[in-house]
């Protein structure tokens, strides 16, 4: 079967990269891929591994961070069969707005705004305390995300 457009655009995007020296260039062609994998062509874990290596080139830009906790979203659907474990990846996603706050200021609002989106999905304090967890404890979300997060309840 031959490759989608999406195929076409990445490969072509990835030539681009090879061509290009100009480090903040390529963070944003890195970015581009990890839309179009996250949006396009349903691979969250190549849209994380193209964000962080538009983070690497360009630490100080906070856009990638929204593309991967976007993928990591997408992905608990499908890594988790329990709403409880699906609302932990909120807490992930939310560090990741946290994080791209914190490097680049311009969008700071933006961030605050996912932040409380992502807020609404966050397991109360009976589900919680059920799963002998404490808010504020550590927690690491499973599946391929395997990320390290802050345990929170909806308010």
């Amino acid at each position: 079967m031959p490759g989608t457009i999406f195929d076409a655009v990445i490969s072509f995007l990835n030539k681009a990269i090879e061509l290009e020296t100009d480090l903040d260039k390529q963070a944003h062609y890195y970015y581009q891929m990890a839309i179009i994998c996250n949006t396009k062509m349903n691979l969250q874990k190549d849209a994380v591994t193209y964000s962080r290596k538009a983070i690497e080139l360009l630490p100080t830009w906070g856009e990638p961070y929204f593309v991967v906790a976007n993928a990591y979203l997408q992905s608990g659907k499908d890594c988790f069969d329990g709403a409880f474990e699906r609302s932990t990846v909120y807490w992930v996603a939310t560090d990741l707005c946290q994080k791209a706050k914190t490097v680049d200021k311009s969008i700071e609002e933006k961030a605050n705004s996912l932040i409380a989106d992502y807020a609404r999905f966050y397991p109360n304090n009976e589900e919680v305390f059920f799963r002998s967890l404490q808010e504020g404890s550590s927690y690491t979300v499973g599946c391929w995300i395997n990320e390290k997060t802050t345990v929170r309840v909806k308010k």
